[in-house]
């Protein structure tokens, strides 16, 4: 086995064999029987170092790892613990790991600059693909990270916020994008020391749903494949659904107010509106689902409209469901006679057809309806003015003729006294 001794007197193993066996070439320091840090060049070309079994053109052995190299593999470092392969170089210089070819002698790899202690990444000859600065923040298409991951396409000329941990900069349409298959959910999270996924985003691309979540609730906001929102609620209905426990599903607010918010809230399919919230509940609107509205009431009983409280209008429109009382001037109008209205009047103290005082205050009055009779009264009373009317003409009348009649019973009495006193004189 042994063909060389190489030997330096008076050393403990200051020896070194040398020898063959198949062709393959064996260098034993400290002697054959010692066999430590073993060195071979089989009959393949092979090195082996630590190891008589090489894997790759070169195989540094120091343990067993009980892997396999890949056949691929020129080089091999094994390791029955930590393996490393280490590039010495003096603080003030660059270290290279890279990757050449018949066009390039450095084509790609991978540097560490020890004046900066930044480790530089680059393919296809580009300067610096991915940077690790000496604050471990990682820039990829940047050799100046602004937080613990910088990716940039293009320079935009912007800031990133001081706390921002990961920036992606384009000048065009910057992306985030998380690819998944179409049958399962991706996750964009956040997590904290008591849970580790307390909330954030994900999408279910087998139901095209966006679902937004935050302290563990498991769908704060959905937004779903028609692109209806859901707030509290998984099944939107509209093209915004909220849905809650409480009282109010919404607030609007404008800042800086006193009571600058405004409470909308829904129950039994009921509408509420509560200006400045609904803890105040002051001059709330009601909308009833059968649309009956209320006004400082929730109770607008068989009213289209309820209010609580008094109502002030420049002009108020009433289109009337009854027959306009033109009918009082038909030929054939029933008008009640004077004199059998002054009985009803004594007895009832209140003019036919209009609702006495107590109906009133119980019943209350309806505007169109009681407007209608009102102007039926005054149409009657037209007509009672102008048969009075009449009846003066008339009087006026027999009045001028009787006048003329004394007139000319005047003049024959003044013709009869002339003609007396004529036979008086003679």
């Amino acid at each position: 086995m042994i063909q060389l001794r190489l030997e330096r007197p008076n050393s403990y193993s200051g020896f070194a064999d040398i020898g063959t066996s198949s062709g393959n070439l064996y260098f034993y320091p400290g002697g054959y029987d010692l066999k430590n840090g073993n060195f071979l060049i089989n009959t393949t070309g092979r090195m082996g170092i630590g190891t008589i079994s090489p894997m790759a053109k070169i195989h540094i052995f120091n343990g067993l790892s009980g892997g396999t190299a890949h056949g691929f593999a020129d080089a091999v470092i094994e390791d029955d613990s930590e393996a490393m392969v280490l590039l010495l170089s003096p603080n003030n210089q660059m270290g290279y790991y890279g990757f050449a070819d018949s066009d390039d002698p450095f084509v790609a790899g991978m540097q560490y600059n020890h004046n900066v202690n930044e480790l530089i990444f680059r393919v296809n000859d580009h300067n610096s693909d991915m940077v690790i600065n000496s604050d471990g923040n990682i820039g990829i298409g940047t050799v100046s990270p602004n937080g613990r991951l910088h990716v940039t396409n293009t320079t935009t000329y912007g800031t990133a916020h001081g706390m921002a941990d990961a920036i992606v900069e384009d000048a065009d349409h910057p992306m985030m994008l998380l690819l998944s298959n179409n049958s399962s959910t991706s996750y964009y999270g956040f997590a904290d020391t008591d849970d580790p996924y307390v909330g954030g985003m994900e999408y279910n691309h087998s139901s095209n749903q966006l679902i937004l979540r935050a302290n563990n609730h498991l769908s704060d906001v959905i937004i779903d494949a028609e692109g209806d929102m859901g707030i509290g609620t998984t099944n939107p209905k509209r093209k915004l659904h909220a849905s809650s426990e409480s009282m109010v599903q919404l607030r609007l607010e404008r800042p800086n107010t006193a009571t600058g918010v405004t409470d909308i809230g829904s129950a039994n399919g009921d509408l509420y509106f509560y200006p400045g919230g609904y803890d105040l509940k002051n001059g709330d609107v009601f909308i009833h689902t059968s649309g009956k509205v209320g006004i400082g009431t929730t109770d607008p009983g068989s009213f289209k409209l309820a209010v609580e409280g008094k109502i002030g209008a420049r002009e108020v429109q009433v289109t009337a469901t009854n027959p306009w009382p033109d009918y009082v001037f038909e030929e054939n109008y029933p008008l009640t006679p004077l004199s059998d209205l002054e009985v009803y009047l004594k007895e009832n103290k209140h003019l036919p057809g209009i609702p006495d005082a107590k109906t009133v205050e119980e019943e209350g009055v309806k505007l169109g309806e009681m407007n209608t009779k009102l102007l039926e009264k005054v149409e009657e009373l037209t007509l009672y003015l102008l048969e009075q009317n009449k009846i003066n003409q008339q009087q006026a009348e027999e009045m001028t003729a009787k006048d003329s009649e004394i007139e000319l019973l005047k003049a024959r009495l003044e013709t009869l006294e002339s003609i007396v006193q004529k036979l008086s004189d003679q």
